[in-house]
């Protein structure tokens, strides 16, 4: 793992030297170098992808120099494409990535035949399809991507709305918070104390600490967790409970920090502070339990067994080209993130049925203590951390040893070609981070636009109360007048249409463009059509005129280059599925279309 840890040490904070090897390693390529496009490759240009493609036809105007940095006035003069142009602006902001462009239009991919659409996109770590109206164009690229598990991510901007949508089958989330978080214990997982727990070494740890017979600056030293261990202690006594019984109403959780407060002789004391603070932990829900969203994560990946490895549907024909070494990068990349993602899952659910709970994390957080203390304290969790961590280990090679029983020599020849097996350093690092897995299933575009599933969408349950979410009908209607009329409702289609003027104009495409409204409306499975118009917003996309604006532009591209980057290093939580930015009234909105 080569990292350059000077160059990017900033955003090595957020996500790790693993996340920066994922995002050294992508490809990605972004359709139309338009202002959208460019900023969005700009904020992964800057952080060192491995390399980008951008694919446009269309040659600089005076138009893109009033919105688009990445084009020049010496490019106009000259009727440069645009591709070109950005693809040389783009590599000068980073000389360690690789740019390429092509003098293409998404249209051109619709000349060959399926096959090799669905072998372009694959090439691919992620796509961006930047100012794409939805046409039959943009249909097919997400119809490939979505069989060849790529993620798509469309960016819009039209006037002071911002569009992302992402499409993919499924994103894979090993680190909601991010590693470096994580690491530093500054995430929004729980520490994973297991006070309470059968657990010798902790309770030897904390015998050693007479509270009675220390100084009042040695048990101001004390670490919190050994003042909740003998705090449990007593309770149970006091209480007459069982060794396994933990406070569970919310008097007896009560009594435990009134035992804590008895003990604390003076306010200086913050590690008293710090073990009330915490006592919330000390509960039968925090010895090391799956969450519910985990368990059925866990649960699946024991009763789908091995099928969960790969889709049997897009990557049938993968198989032989991995076996005779043609397979692109990133489509390796691809298979083997979500087959040690599962098969790590099958590990883990394996420990958790023999043993009960996850293995433990092995990291104590920031706390009041003397060194000695707090080192000895790290130990006791490290070491046990690194036994049960070891049996993970263990349980994960027999799974893909157990791979021969279920699957025939090629298959197991090919997922092991594409390095299944994980090292101990890997395992450690996703068994710490186990409890902030999470796997986010998305609708397909085609499921959209041809209102299927309609259970599933919350644009259909929301559109009538929510601003953003008939913003983003507005925008599917206004490609379907693009699609029918060659140009965006409100936007001159010659020289002529601009003579006529701009009211004029504008009044007769809003009388079409509201009979289209109701027929997208409709096809998306909002029940009637959408009777509650917005006739203002709808007046807003048409006198727009499907114009880029750069300040909608530099913030979409901004969110499209984060969702990237939360998709190649399995770190945060993707978007899902649809974003809705609405300059006019600084808000936006998330949802499910």
């Amino acid at each position: 793992m080569n990292v350059d840890t000077n160059r990017y040490d900033r955003q090595l904070r957020l996500w790790g030297e693993r996340g920066q090897f994922a995002v050294q390693c992508a490809k990605i390529c972004v359709i139309n170098a338009t202002a959208t496009g460019t900023e969005s490759l700009k904020n992964l240009v800057l952080p060192g992808i491995g390399s980008f493609t951008l694919l446009d036809g269309a040659t600089c105007t005076e138009r893109d120099l009033g919105v688009n940095f990445f084009v020049t006035e010496d490019a106009v003069k000259s009727e440069l494409n645009r591709s070109q142009v950005a693809a040389e602006l783009l590599q000068e902001l980073n000389e360690d990535v690789d740019g390429s462009f092509m003098v293409s239009t998404i249209d051109d991919l619709l000349t060959t035949d399926t096959s090799k659409i669905e072998d372009f996109v694959a090439q691919f770590s992620v796509i961006i399809a930047a100012q794409v109206p939805v046409s039959s164009a943009l249909r097919a690229v997400s119809a490939a991507c979505w069989k060849q598990n790529v993620p798509l991510i469309l960016a819009r901007s039209y006037g002071q709305i911002g569009l992302i949508r992402v499409v993919v089958k499924e994103a894979l989330v090993t680190h909601r918070s991010g590693t470096a978080a994580e690491d530093s214990g500054d995430s929004d997982l729980q520490p994973d104390l297991r006070i309470g727990e059968d657990w010798p070494a902790l309770h030897h740890f904390a015998d050693q600490f007479n509270l009675e017979k220390m100084s009042t600056g040695e048990r101001a030293h004390v670490p919190f967790i050994v003042l909740l261990v003998k705090a449990l202690d007593s309770w149970r006594i006091e209480f007459d409970r069982k060794a396994h019984d933990f406070p569970q109403s919310r008097d007896e959780k009560e009594c435990l920090k009134k035992i804590l407060r008895s003990w604390q002789n003076s306010p200086d004391e913050i590690n008293f502070d710090e073990a009330l603070k915490y006592s919330r932990l000390v509960s039968a829900d925090h010895v090391g339990i799956p969450s519910p969203s985990l368990y059925a994560l866990l649960s699946e990946a024991l009763e789908k067994g091995s099928a969960v490895l790969y889709d049997e549907t897009s990557e049938r024909n993968t198989k032989q080209l991995i076996c005779d070494g043609k397979a692109s990068a990133a489509t390796i990349q691809r298979i083997r993130k979500r087959a040690t993602f599962w098969l790590f899952l099958r590990a883990v659910a394996r420990f958790v049925e023999r043993f009960g709970a996850l293995p433990l994390r092995g990291s104590v957080p920031d706390m009041a203590a003397n060194t000695e203390w707090y080192v000895g304290l790290q130990k006791v969790y490290k070491e046990r951390s690194n036994r049960e961590i070891q049996m993970v280990s263990e349980l994960y090679d027999q799974e893909v040893k157990n791979l021969h029983s279920v699957y025939s020599e090629t298959d197991v020849q090919w997922l092991l070609q594409i390095g299944v097996n994980l090292g101990i350093e890997d395992v450690s690092h996703f068994a710490r981070a186990i409890a902030g897995f999470e796997i986010i299933r998305y609708r397909s575009l085609e499921d959209t636009l041809q209102g299927i599933r309609v259970d599933e969408s919350e644009l259909v349950t929301g559109v009538e109360h929510d601003t953003n979410m008939q913003l983003y009908v507005y925008v599917c209607a206004a490609d379907r007048f693009y699609c029918e009329q060659g140009r965006f409702p409100g936007q001159p289609s010659d020289v002529s249409s601009v003579e006529q003027g701009g009211d004029q104009l504008i009044e007769q495409d809003l009388i079409l463009f509201r009979s289209l409204l109701s027929t997208v409306a409709s096809e998306l499975g909002i029940i009637g059509g959408m009777t509650g118009f917005n006739l203002e917003a709808m007046i807003e996309i048409v006198r727009s005129g499907g114009a880029e604006l750069h300040t909608t532009a530099s913030i979409i591209g901004g969110i499209v280059s984060q969702e990237v980057v939360k998709i190649l290093t399995g770190q945060f939580s993707p978007i899902n599925n649809v974003l809705v930015f609405n300059a006019t009234d600084a808000t936006s909105s998330t949802f499910i279309a």
